[in-house]
């Protein structure tokens, strides 16, 4: 752990949501009604989704149980007070798969990135013992001491840590869009295209320059394949979202470079109601499985925790039983020594 903290709060940051937009907003007009969409449970609103988002944030940040290794792994009977504290602010059908799957998406979400946070603020300490002493702000003494000695010094933990760190480093570039979601930016003008939003989102006007050249190239490609397609007729003609899928790439429910709102051209069909119902079962059967998923690498990591302190017992073990041959060996010379010295004394 390095000591960099005043270098750390030189740095403008945004402050964790304290909820206080929402309050004004209900106490003006009532619950904000959250619907969510058939196909891949997204709020259908977006500025209701960063409501919905960051209220979660707040009162997973504030409520929230901390000593879980993550938010799959606390009991539903304890995630209660989050689902309630929501539903004082929210019209939420929490009794339908899509819609408790995409809280439990955000939370699980807020979870990590406030665990981050806080292992964050651990690192900035040059020993654990100087941590202890300065827990996080607004954590508790023992939910901090718990996530130092059992979190954050864990092995199976600081490997996860080095791989997200590895893996962010991957990415060559992010946004410039700041935190407003970029479905936001297209409700707000609805004469806004996908290739122009990337853009707004990856040049910054301010510099005059784009946020890394690769966002540069794959901007112009996009402009020039639309710019082709516009010569087609209209039955072959692609869409600026099937250009930017062809473009940037995608994942379900996801256009690289455009996030979560708009939604890849795969996945634009009407689904019937039993299509729905399906997508419901799968939905919460893929939720369980990254449930279950989570909790064998826990049970994995503790088994090897587990047999590693094996090892070491019984090499301790092993270095006791030849301590104690050493201790008999010389038991046995004293005892010899005592009986020569014992004869001798007797025989003057």
């Amino acid at each position: 752990m390095q000591t960099n903290r005043t270098e750390q709060a030189s740095k403008r940051k945004r402050g964790p949501n304290r909820g206080k937009n929402t309050d004004v907003i209900v106490e003006a007009f009532g619950k904000i009604e959250i619907e969510v969409t058939q196909q891949m449970g997204r709020v259908v609103t977006g500025k209701k989704g960063g409501w919905l988002s960051r209220e979660v944030g707040y009162i997973v940040r504030k409520f929230a149980p901390l000593r879980y290794t993550g938010w799959k792994q606390i009991p539903e009977v304890e995630k209660q007070v989050v689902y309630e504290r929501l539903l004082a602010k929210f019209k939420l059908r929490l009794e339908c798969p899509r819609v408790r799957a995409l809280v439990n998406h955000l939370a699980s979400e807020r979870y990590r990135d406030f665990r981050y946070d806080m292992n964050m603020h651990y690192k900035s300490f040059s020993s654990m013992e100087v941590a202890l002493e300065n827990p996080f702000k607004n954590v508790r003494q023992d939910d901090w001491t718990w996530l130092c000695k059992k979190i954050f010094t864990v092995e199976w933990y600081q490997e996860k840590s080095k791989k997200n760190i590895a893996n962010r480093k991957k990415l060559k570039f992010t946004h410039c869009g700041g935190s407003k979601p970029f479905v936001n930016h297209l409700e707000d003008d609805p004469t806004m295209d996908e290739i122009q939003l990337y853009e707004n989102t990856h040049y910054n006007k301010k510099k005059e320059q784009w946020v890394h050249p690769d966002a540069k190239l794959a901007h112009e490609k996009m402009k020039t394949l639309f710019s082709d397609h516009e010569k087609h007729p209209d039955e072959e003609r692609a869409t600026q979202r099937e250009i930017c899928d062809q473009v940037l790439g995608k994942r379900p429910g996801y256009v690289k470079g455009l996030g979560f709102g708009p939604k890849p051209t795969s996945m634009r069909a009407t689904p019937t109601e039993e299509t729905n119902k399906l997508q419901d079962i799968i939905i919460t059967q893929q939720e369980e499985l990254g449930s279950q998923q989570e909790q064998l690498e826990v049970q994995q990591k503790k088994l090897e925790e587990q047999e590693e302190k094996l090892v070491e017992q019984d090499r301790k073990i092993q270095e006791n039983k030849k301590n104690m041959a050493t201790m008999e060996d010389r038991l046995s010379q004293m005892e010899v020594l005592l009986e020569v010295y014992l004869r001798n004394s007797s025989n003057p």
